[in-house]
């Protein structure tokens, strides 16, 4: 909850994002706490990254920040020939479907169903 505070607090005010990031970020001593003049909306993704590692909330915060992805393949020698190395939010398969029950549930929005689906 601290991490999404300092993200929605972010835009409006520094100081209080960065106390946010700091209650996260003071567990490792090593790190010099963030300040409302340091404070960086990269600091915050880079924190989240690391606190829900594996949670698959990375690839929708890039998604939903317009941010491109790339992926890590070579650190176990892949290939993944069906994607691009980096993917950005235009990718064909980073817009889902609208789930065929919202679209049973809400016929008026069966005409605006993504593209490709």
């Amino acid at each position: 909850m601290y991490l999404i505070a300092a993200e929605a607090a972010f835009a409006t005010d520094k100081t209080k994002a960065a106390t946010y990031l700091n209650a996260i970020r003071s567990r490792a001593p090593a790190l010099a706490p963030a300040t409302a003049a340091t404070v960086t909306l990269d600091m915050i993704l880079d924190e989240k990254s690391k606190e829900l590692f594996t949670e698959g909330q990375r690839y929708f915060d890039m998604i939903r920040l317009n941010r491109p992805i790339t992926f890590n393949d070579e650190i176990l020698g892949l290939t993944i020939p069906t994607r691009p190395k980096t993917i950005e939010r235009s990718f064909e398969k980073a817009i889902l479907p609208i789930p065929i029950g919202e679209i049973n549930a809400n016929p008026g929005i069966k005409e605006q169903q993504n593209p490709g689906y």
